[in-house]
C-alpha cells in the first residue's frame, strides 16, 4: 500500500521448513527408532533423538541430553556392522563402518525416522534363506576319509586329525562329525 508521503510498505510473511516450528522456527526434536532387530538381532529396540537439521543425537524426548556411542547390539553367530536407512539397503549407512556404534555426526533429519541394524554372519556361518532376519547357521560339510585304506572306523577309535586335500590338517576343537 502506498502512503501519502510516497513511502511503500511491505509485509513479510514465512512459513517454517519441514522439521521447524513456531514464531521462530525452532528445531523439532524427532524420535529415532533404533531398530535393532528386524534383520534377527536379538537386543531389544530402543529410541534415540535429533533436532531437525543438527548432528547430534540426544537420548530425551526434550533433545537435551547428548549421546555420542551405542551399545552395539547383537545377533548369535554374527557381528553387527551398522546402522541403515533401510533393513535391506546397505548403501545408506548411518554411522561409521570402522566403528559402526558411533552414531553418525553428519546425518541429520526432518523428520521422525528409523534405522536399522546390519549384521554379518561370522566366520564358519551362513545367512539362513532368503530373509534378511534369518539365523546365522553353521557352515556345514561333507567329510570323507579312509581308514586302513577305506574300512570301517573300528568300534573303540574315534578320529581327533583330518587331513583335508591337498595336505593340510588340522585337529578337531570341538566340531561334531556326523
Amino acid at each position: 500500500m502506498r502512503s501519502t508521503d510516497g513511502t511503500v510498505t511491505f509485509t513479510a510473511t514465512w512459513t517454517c521448513d519441514p522439521g521447524y516450528t513456531g514464531t521462530n522456527c525452532t528445531p523439532v526434536c524427532n524420535a529415532i527408532t533404533v531398530d535393532n532387530t528386524t534383520r534377527g538381532g536379538s537386543t531389544a529396540n530402543t529410541t534415540l533423538y535429533k533436532k531437525s537439521g543438527d548432528t547430534k543425537w540426544f537420548s530425551d524426548s526434550s533433545c537435551q541430553t547428548q549421546v555420542t556411542t551405542t551399545s552395539a547390539p547383537s545377533k548369535t553367530n554374527a557381528t553387527f556392522t551398522g546402522y541403515y536407512l533401510a533393513p535391506d539397503n546397505i548403501l545408506s549407512p548411518v554411522g561409521s563402518s570402522a566403528s559402526p556404534s558411533v552414531l553418525s555426526t553428519t546425518w541429520t533429519v526432518t523428520a521422525a525416522a528409523t534405522i536399522y541394524a546390519h549384521y554379518n554372519c561370522d566366520t564358519h556361518y551362513t545367512q539362513g534363506g532368503t530373509d534378511i532376519a534369518g539365523a546365522c547357521n553353521p557352515d556345514v560339510y561333507d567329510i570323507n576319509y579312509e581308514f586302513n585304506g577305506g574300512s570301517a572306523v573300528p568300534a573303540g577309535y574315534t578320529r581327533v586329525e583330518y587331513v583335508q586335500s591337498g595336505g593340510s590338517s588340522y585337529v578337531d576343537t570341538g566340531y561334531t562329525f556326523e
